[in-house]
Protein backbone atom coordinates (compact mmCIF):
# COMPACT_ATOMS: atom_id res chain seq x y z
CA UNK A 1 0.00 0.00 0.00
CA UNK A 2 1.50 3.41 -1.07
CA UNK A 3 -0.06 6.85 0.72
CA UNK A 4 1.21 10.10 -0.72
CA UNK A 5 1.24 13.46 0.17
CA UNK A 6 2.43 17.08 -1.06
CA UNK A 7 4.56 19.43 0.44
CA UNK A 8 2.65 22.17 -0.15
CA UNK A 9 4.45 25.57 2.00
CA UNK A 10 1.43 28.02 -0.79
CA UNK A 11 -1.04 27.52 1.90
CA UNK A 12 0.51 26.91 5.23
CA UNK A 13 -1.48 27.57 7.94
CA UNK A 14 -5.06 27.95 6.71
CA UNK A 15 -7.84 25.49 7.27
CA UNK A 16 -7.73 23.26 4.46
CA UNK A 17 -3.35 22.75 4.72
CA UNK A 18 -2.30 23.29 8.47
CA UNK A 19 0.35 21.30 8.38
CA UNK A 20 1.98 21.87 4.84
CA UNK A 21 0.90 17.93 3.62
CA UNK A 22 -1.49 17.38 1.41
CA UNK A 23 -2.92 13.94 0.81
CA UNK A 24 -2.32 13.03 -3.00
CA UNK A 25 -2.96 10.35 -5.73
CA UNK A 26 -0.11 11.23 -7.47
CA UNK A 27 2.75 13.49 -7.70
CA UNK A 28 4.70 15.02 -10.14
CA UNK A 29 8.62 14.34 -10.22
CA UNK A 30 9.29 18.53 -9.81
CA UNK A 31 7.06 18.76 -6.66
CA UNK A 32 8.39 17.52 -3.43
CA UNK A 33 6.63 14.53 -1.88
CA UNK A 34 6.21 12.24 1.34
CA UNK A 35 5.39 8.68 -0.18
CA UNK A 36 4.44 6.26 3.04
CA UNK A 37 4.99 2.26 1.54
CA UNK A 38 3.98 -0.32 3.86
CA UNK A 39 4.87 -3.80 2.57
CA UNK A 40 3.44 -7.25 3.73
CA UNK A 41 6.49 -8.70 1.65
CA UNK A 42 9.34 -7.45 1.49
CA UNK A 43 9.31 -8.20 -2.32
CA UNK A 44 6.40 -6.03 -2.65
CA UNK A 45 9.38 -3.23 -1.93
CA UNK A 46 12.16 -4.41 -4.49
CA UNK A 47 10.70 -1.87 -7.53
CA UNK A 48 11.09 0.86 -5.28
CA UNK A 49 14.29 -0.19 -4.74
CA UNK A 50 15.19 -0.78 -8.47
CA UNK A 51 13.51 2.39 -9.26
CA UNK A 52 15.09 4.68 -6.91
CA UNK A 53 18.78 2.72 -7.21
CA UNK A 54 18.84 2.08 -3.49
CA UNK A 55 20.80 -1.03 -1.99
CA UNK A 56 19.48 -4.45 -2.27
CA UNK A 57 20.10 -4.87 2.03
CA UNK A 58 17.93 -2.40 2.37
CA UNK A 59 15.05 -4.25 3.79
CA UNK A 60 17.50 -7.00 5.85
CA UNK A 61 17.52 -5.15 8.54
CA UNK A 62 13.89 -5.29 8.88
CA UNK A 63 14.25 -8.49 10.58
CA UNK A 64 16.47 -7.75 13.10
CA UNK A 65 15.36 -4.22 15.20
CA UNK A 66 17.35 -4.22 18.05
CA UNK A 67 20.48 -4.04 15.83
CA UNK A 68 18.30 -1.91 12.75
CA UNK A 69 19.65 1.49 13.31
CA UNK A 70 21.55 2.43 10.35
CA UNK A 71 22.85 5.58 8.51
CA UNK A 72 23.68 5.24 4.92
CA UNK A 73 24.72 8.28 2.40
CA UNK A 74 23.55 8.34 -0.88
CA UNK A 75 24.48 10.62 -3.59
CA UNK A 76 23.85 14.11 -4.47
CA UNK A 77 22.83 14.39 -0.41
CA UNK A 78 20.37 12.03 -0.39
CA UNK A 79 20.68 9.34 2.05
CA UNK A 80 18.84 6.10 4.25
CA UNK A 81 18.10 6.77 7.42
CA UNK A 82 16.38 3.19 9.28
CA UNK A 83 15.88 3.44 13.03
CA UNK A 84 12.92 1.21 15.43
CA UNK A 85 9.48 2.32 16.83
CA UNK A 86 7.95 0.58 20.07
CA UNK A 87 4.61 -0.03 19.08
CA UNK A 88 3.35 -0.76 22.64
CA UNK A 89 3.12 1.98 25.10
CA UNK A 90 2.33 0.08 28.00
CA UNK A 91 3.35 -2.65 30.15
CA UNK A 92 1.66 -5.84 31.83
CA UNK A 93 2.96 -8.14 33.72
CA UNK A 94 0.11 -9.73 35.64
CA UNK A 95 1.02 -13.33 35.12
CA UNK A 96 4.34 -15.51 36.21
CA UNK A 97 5.63 -17.64 33.55
CA UNK A 98 8.83 -19.84 33.03
CA UNK A 99 8.52 -18.58 29.57
CA UNK A 100 10.20 -15.39 29.22
CA UNK A 101 8.22 -12.28 27.81
CA UNK A 102 8.80 -11.27 24.13
CA UNK A 103 9.55 -7.57 23.77
CA UNK A 104 10.81 -8.20 20.43
CA UNK A 105 7.32 -8.41 18.93
CA UNK A 106 6.64 -4.79 20.08
CA UNK A 107 9.24 -3.41 17.91
CA UNK A 108 8.93 -2.36 14.47
CA UNK A 109 11.82 -0.98 12.19
CA UNK A 110 11.55 2.63 10.18
CA UNK A 111 13.03 2.95 7.05
CA UNK A 112 13.27 7.06 5.67
CA UNK A 113 14.28 7.54 2.33
CA UNK A 114 16.18 10.86 1.16
CA UNK A 115 16.04 12.06 -2.59
CA UNK A 116 16.61 15.20 -3.18
CA UNK A 117 13.46 17.38 -1.79
CA UNK A 118 11.67 13.84 -1.83
CA UNK A 119 11.43 11.53 1.09
CA UNK A 120 9.81 8.10 1.57
CA UNK A 121 9.15 5.69 4.42
CA UNK A 122 8.87 2.45 4.44
CA UNK A 123 7.19 0.37 7.03
CA UNK A 124 5.30 -3.36 7.85
CA UNK A 125 1.55 -3.35 6.41
CA UNK A 126 0.53 -4.07 10.08
CA UNK A 127 2.30 -0.70 11.25
CA UNK A 128 -0.19 2.38 12.36
CA UNK A 129 2.88 4.24 13.16
CA UNK A 130 2.03 7.41 10.58
CA UNK A 131 -1.43 6.58 10.72
CA UNK A 132 -1.23 7.92 14.20
CA UNK A 133 1.85 10.26 13.64
CA UNK A 134 -0.67 12.36 10.37
CA UNK A 135 -3.37 12.32 12.87
CA UNK A 136 -1.58 13.90 16.01
CA UNK A 137 0.23 16.36 13.26
CA UNK A 138 -2.65 17.58 12.11
CA UNK A 139 -4.73 17.72 15.33
CA UNK A 140 -1.60 19.95 16.97
CA UNK A 141 -1.23 21.27 13.88
CA UNK A 142 2.71 20.87 13.47
CA UNK A 143 4.17 22.03 10.43
CA UNK A 144 5.98 19.81 8.51
CA UNK A 145 6.46 21.76 5.04
CA UNK A 146 9.62 19.80 4.19
CA UNK A 147 10.91 15.97 4.26
CA UNK A 148 13.37 17.28 7.29
CA UNK A 149 10.80 18.11 9.76
CA UNK A 150 8.99 15.10 8.93
CA UNK A 151 11.94 13.15 9.96
CA UNK A 152 12.25 15.53 12.88
CA UNK A 153 8.69 14.94 14.37
CA UNK A 154 8.80 11.29 13.68
CA UNK A 155 11.90 11.02 15.54
CA UNK A 156 10.24 12.48 18.54
CA UNK A 157 7.33 10.55 18.27
CA UNK A 158 9.48 7.16 18.10
CA UNK A 159 10.91 8.34 21.52
CA UNK A 160 7.75 9.85 22.89
CA UNK A 161 6.34 6.32 22.59
CA UNK A 162 10.17 4.41 24.50
CA UNK A 163 9.61 6.87 27.26
CA UNK A 164 5.66 6.05 27.46
CA UNK A 165 6.89 2.36 27.45
CA UNK A 166 9.74 3.34 30.02
CA UNK A 167 6.67 4.91 32.38
CA UNK A 168 5.42 2.08 32.55
CA UNK A 169 8.17 -0.08 33.36
CA UNK A 170 8.76 1.91 36.59
CA UNK A 171 5.62 1.33 37.92
CA UNK A 172 6.13 -2.69 37.72
CA UNK A 173 9.66 -1.64 39.21
CA UNK A 174 8.27 0.04 41.78
CA UNK A 175 5.39 -2.78 42.75
CA UNK A 176 8.90 -5.08 42.25
CA UNK A 177 10.39 -3.36 45.11
CA UNK A 178 7.78 -3.11 47.42
CA UNK A 179 7.54 -7.43 46.71
CA UNK A 180 11.32 -7.86 47.46
CA UNK A 181 10.93 -6.13 50.99
CA UNK A 182 8.08 -8.74 51.58
CA UNK A 183 8.34 -12.20 49.80
CA UNK A 184 10.50 -14.01 48.10
CA UNK A 185 7.93 -15.86 45.89
CA UNK A 186 9.13 -17.11 42.83
CA UNK A 187 6.66 -15.70 40.61
CA UNK A 188 8.02 -12.35 41.56
CA UNK A 189 11.38 -13.86 40.75
CA UNK A 190 10.15 -14.50 37.13
CA UNK A 191 8.73 -11.14 36.79
CA UNK A 192 11.70 -9.48 37.60
CA UNK A 193 13.92 -11.42 35.14
CA UNK A 194 11.01 -10.63 32.70
CA UNK A 195 11.35 -6.75 32.91
CA UNK A 196 15.27 -7.14 32.87
CA UNK A 197 15.43 -9.11 29.99
CA UNK A 198 12.78 -6.12 28.46
CA UNK A 199 15.69 -3.64 29.86
CA UNK A 200 18.77 -5.22 28.36
CA UNK A 201 16.99 -5.35 24.85
CA UNK A 202 15.92 -2.08 25.08
CA UNK A 203 19.19 -0.57 26.32
CA UNK A 204 20.80 -1.87 23.30
CA UNK A 205 18.75 -0.99 20.69
CA UNK A 206 18.85 2.53 22.40
CA UNK A 207 22.22 2.07 22.71
CA UNK A 208 22.90 1.41 18.71
CA UNK A 209 20.55 4.03 17.64
CA UNK A 210 21.61 6.85 20.14
CA UNK A 211 24.62 6.33 18.26
CA UNK A 212 23.37 6.06 14.79
CA UNK A 213 21.10 9.73 15.57
CA UNK A 214 24.27 11.35 17.15
CA UNK A 215 26.18 11.32 14.27
CA UNK A 216 23.46 11.83 11.77
CA UNK A 217 22.02 15.22 13.29
CA UNK A 218 26.15 16.10 14.71
CA UNK A 219 27.95 15.14 11.79
CA UNK A 220 25.38 15.78 8.33
CA UNK A 221 23.44 18.90 7.43
CA UNK A 222 20.27 17.71 8.98
CA UNK A 223 20.17 20.52 11.11
CA UNK A 224 21.05 22.93 8.83
CA UNK A 225 18.31 21.88 6.23
CA UNK A 226 15.54 21.65 9.06
CA UNK A 227 16.19 25.29 9.97
CA UNK A 228 14.82 24.80 13.34
CA UNK A 229 16.90 24.86 16.14
CA UNK A 230 13.67 24.37 19.06
CA UNK A 231 12.80 20.58 17.10
CA UNK A 232 16.56 19.30 16.92
CA UNK A 233 16.76 20.52 20.63
CA UNK A 234 13.79 18.54 21.59
CA UNK A 235 15.38 15.56 19.68
CA UNK A 236 18.64 15.76 20.94
CA UNK A 237 16.94 16.15 24.24
CA UNK A 238 14.69 13.22 24.11
CA UNK A 239 17.50 10.71 22.54
CA UNK A 240 19.72 11.42 25.72
CA UNK A 241 16.56 11.23 28.52
CA UNK A 242 15.82 8.13 26.78
CA UNK A 243 18.94 6.64 27.17
CA UNK A 244 19.79 7.78 30.44
CA UNK A 245 16.67 6.80 31.93
CA UNK A 246 17.25 2.98 31.10
CA UNK A 247 20.33 3.26 32.57
CA UNK A 248 18.99 4.45 35.52
CA UNK A 249 16.47 1.69 35.54
CA UNK A 250 18.68 -1.38 35.13
CA UNK A 251 20.80 0.33 37.91
CA UNK A 252 17.59 0.05 40.36
CA UNK A 253 16.55 -3.63 38.47
CA UNK A 254 19.89 -4.47 39.78
CA UNK A 255 19.47 -2.82 43.23
CA UNK A 256 16.15 -5.36 43.44
CA UNK A 257 17.77 -8.00 42.64
CA UNK A 258 20.46 -7.48 44.65
CA UNK A 259 17.21 -7.53 47.84
CA UNK A 260 15.60 -10.18 46.86
CA UNK A 261 18.84 -11.88 47.04
CA UNK A 262 19.12 -10.40 50.44
CA UNK A 263 16.07 -11.40 51.87
CA UNK A 264 16.55 -15.07 50.53
CA UNK A 265 20.05 -15.16 52.58
CA UNK A 266 18.42 -13.62 55.58
CA UNK A 267 15.68 -15.96 55.43
CA UNK A 268 17.68 -19.07 54.79
CA UNK A 269 20.02 -17.78 57.53
CA UNK A 270 17.28 -17.65 60.13
CA UNK A 271 16.39 -21.37 59.19
CA UNK A 272 19.91 -22.67 59.51
CA UNK A 273 19.51 -21.00 63.12
CA UNK A 274 16.41 -21.96 64.64
CA UNK A 275 17.50 -25.52 62.97
CA UNK A 276 20.92 -25.66 64.93
CA UNK A 277 19.23 -24.38 67.88
CA UNK A 278 16.70 -26.98 67.82
CA UNK A 279 19.27 -29.62 67.33
CA UNK A 280 21.45 -28.37 70.39
CA UNK A 281 17.89 -28.75 72.35
CA UNK A 282 17.43 -32.34 71.40
CA UNK A 283 20.90 -33.35 71.46
CA UNK A 284 20.95 -32.60 75.55
CA UNK A 285 18.36 -35.01 76.06
CA UNK A 286 19.92 -37.63 73.42
CA UNK A 287 23.42 -37.13 75.43
CA UNK A 288 21.39 -38.35 78.30
CA UNK A 289 19.43 -41.24 77.11
CA UNK A 290 22.38 -42.24 75.34
CA UNK A 291 24.54 -42.48 78.05
CA UNK A 292 21.54 -43.84 80.59
CA UNK A 293 21.07 -46.92 78.12
CA UNK A 294 24.27 -48.17 77.78
CA UNK A 295 24.63 -51.89 78.14
CA UNK A 296 26.67 -52.17 81.28
CA UNK A 297 26.38 -52.76 84.41
CA UNK A 298 25.68 -50.20 87.26
CA UNK A 299 24.01 -47.66 85.72
CA UNK A 300 21.33 -45.83 88.27
CA UNK A 301 17.83 -47.18 88.37
CA UNK A 302 17.80 -49.49 85.56
CA UNK A 303 15.86 -52.11 87.40
CA UNK A 304 13.81 -49.90 89.28
CA UNK A 305 9.87 -48.64 88.14
CA UNK A 306 10.88 -44.82 88.64
CA UNK A 307 13.90 -45.93 86.39
CA UNK A 308 12.53 -43.81 83.12
CA UNK A 309 11.26 -40.98 85.02
CA UNK A 310 14.42 -39.79 86.77
CA UNK A 311 16.24 -39.85 83.80
CA UNK A 312 13.26 -38.15 82.25
CA UNK A 313 13.29 -35.67 85.47
CA UNK A 314 17.61 -35.20 84.54
CA UNK A 315 16.56 -34.48 81.26
CA UNK A 316 14.44 -31.68 81.54
CA UNK A 317 16.63 -30.16 84.27
CA UNK A 318 19.19 -29.88 81.40
CA UNK A 319 16.48 -28.97 78.69
CA UNK A 320 14.62 -26.39 80.65
CA UNK A 321 17.45 -24.00 80.87
CA UNK A 322 18.94 -24.43 77.48
CA UNK A 323 15.81 -23.16 76.15
CA UNK A 324 15.58 -20.32 78.72
CA UNK A 325 19.52 -19.39 77.59
CA UNK A 326 18.37 -19.77 73.83
CA UNK A 327 15.67 -17.57 74.40
CA UNK A 328 17.30 -15.17 75.82
CA UNK A 329 20.09 -14.68 73.65
CA UNK A 330 17.04 -15.34 70.70
CA UNK A 331 19.46 -17.88 69.07
CA UNK A 332 16.20 -19.34 67.74
CA UNK A 333 14.35 -16.73 65.90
Amino acid sequence: MITRYRFSNDTLGSDTNPTGLQHVSNVSTDESSFTIVSYESQSEVRGIIQKENLPDDLLEWHDHPTIAARFEPLEEGSYILIVTNITQTTFTNEQASVEPMSIEKYFEVITFIKKKNNLIAIVPKESLFFEDFIDEVTRSKKVLGKPEEVIGEALLSIYGHFRQYLEAIKTEIDRLDREARQTTQNKELFKLADVERQMIYLEHLLEIQGKTLDYFLGETDFKEKLGRNDLSYDVELYIKQTNRTVRIYRNLLETIGSLFASMMSNTLNHLMKFLESASLVIAVPTLIAGLWGMNTAGVPGAKEWYGFWMMTVIAMLFVIPTLIILKVRKYAK
